[in-house]
């Protein structure tokens, strides 16, 4: 279950670091998710990365953040199929953010897979 929580680690670093020196980039990739077509094929990669997550967790140093961050990756999962004129609004939202709120938003993420990997 480390190795699980090493890569979704890893994936979060190199979110974050993409969100800090390319967040134009970032900014235009989710413009493209507004479709709401297009939101559909995440749900499944979001429950799972979710469940994954919270069943790490049980072998995890730092429990309550593994779940945590499990938790968080299954009710975005959950929302989107529920609601998704609200994750519609919300990703409008980041769009009609300036760049330095991405690069924020990307050391937050970078520093949340840095200690998934350090806590794993």
């Amino acid at each position: 279950m480390k190795v699980v929580i090493w890569v979704i680690g890893i994936l979060l670093m190199f979110l974050g670091i993409r969100g800090i020196l390319w967040p134009q980039a970032l900014k235009s990739n989710l413009e493209h998710l507004l479709h709401k077509e297009k939101h559909y094929f995440l749900i499944p990669i979001l429950l799972f990365i979710g469940l994954l997550l919270i069943i790490a967790s049980v072998k995890s140093q730092a429990k309550w953040l593994v779940f945590l961050l499990g938790s968080v990756f299954c009710l975005k999962g959950i929302c989107l199929f529920v609601k998704p004129e609200l994750m519609e609004r919300v990703a409008q939202w980041w769009v009609e953010r300036t760049e330095r709120a991405y690069q924020i938003w990307g050391i937050v993420v970078y520093t949340l897979g840095v200690l998934l990997i350090i806590w794993s």
